[in-house]
């Protein structure tokens, strides 16, 4: 009878390495497979499958940003590729020439209460968003218009505003897209509510999370102010300034980031506090149909 129950028992002790091998086994298995998916649904820059594609943007006062903007597709447009940056744009869509920009980030012609070329009739001065492709290890002025140009893998688009103005800046796909650490500037955003300011500054990139942001106010002809620290967010960086007294001040951000920054560092706003209805500026991509 002892030699049976020993027997038995070696058996139970075997099964039962068997059973828990399986079950660490099947453990290793499903956690693999919800690994794999996981990663397949998120996608990413690193993913193969995705492409990237450059955007610039600069504005009258020279200050420029730029954007890297991830895809699957093999190619997108240069109206997608403006939408998907991010930034806020007025758009007249066109099915002869794709269509052209009105405005961006508040600057340029409010369509369709007026004309997306208000500031280029026929006087004396005529500005507009201008269209730029990067050809080679150069600019060259766009001979289509944003929604006819397609876009792939390693391509760049950039807007000026002024028309005349010089090309953008000689960036490169690299610059933009292949260094993720960088902190990519956005256009600050104000909104005044009484006599309290709050400034919003955009950012993307900077991955290693060491990027910040500084701001100061000045009467406009005054003193500047000390800088404060803005607060960081996940894609921003934010101040409040309280009592506020009323009048016409210049807003300066500067952004700071030990990897180099992607953009313009220092940006200055002008803005009047205790006004009527404030200064909201956070404005939806809008895309209008051509009238004709």
């Amino acid at each position: 009878m002892g030699e049976i129950s020993e027997a038995w028992t070696l058996r139970a002790r075997r099964s039962a390495g068997r059973q828990t091998a399986w079950v660490v086994l099947a453990l290793v298995l499903i956690m693999t497979v919800v690994a794999v998916a996981s990663a397949g649904a998120a996608g990413g820059p690193s993913d193969p499958c995705w492409h990237c594609a450059g955007l610039v943007v600069q504005f009258g006062d020279g200050n420029y940003l730029t954007r890297c903007v991830d895809f699957r597709e093999d190619q997108i447009s240069g109206v997608e590729l403006l939408q998907r940056s991010g930034l806020r744009a007025i758009l007249q869509i066109s099915e002869g020439t794709g269509g052209g920009v009105c405005r961006i980030e508040g600057e340029g012609c409010a369509y369709p209460d007026e004309p997306c070329f208000c500031q280029c009739m026929g006087g004396p001065v005529c500005l507009y968003w201008a269209y730029f492709v990067r050809s080679g290890s150069s600019w060259a002025y766009s001979g289509v218009g944003a929604g006819l140009r397609l876009l792939s893998d390693g391509d760049m688009d950039a807007w000026t505003w002024g028309g005349g103005a010089p090309p953008p800046p000689a960036l490169s796909i690299e610059d933009i897209c292949h260094d993720r650490t960088r902190i990519s500037v956005g256009y600050p955003r104000m909104d005044v509510l009484g006599s309290d300011l709050t400034v919003v500054a955009p950012f993307e990139g900077d991955e290693n999370s060491n990027g910040l942001a500084s701001l100061r106010l000045r009467p406009l002809g005054g003193g500047w102010d000390q800088p404060v620290a803005m607060v960081r967010g996940d894609s921003a960086f934010s101040a409040t300034m309280r009592g506020v007294q009323d009048g016409r001040y210049e807003v300066e951000v500067s952004y700071g980031d030990p990897d180099g920054v992607n953009g313009s560092a220092c940006w200055i706003r002008t803005i009047d506090v205790g006004v009527p209805l404030g200064h909201s500026l956070f404005l939806p991509v809008v895309l209008a149909e051509d009238a004709e």
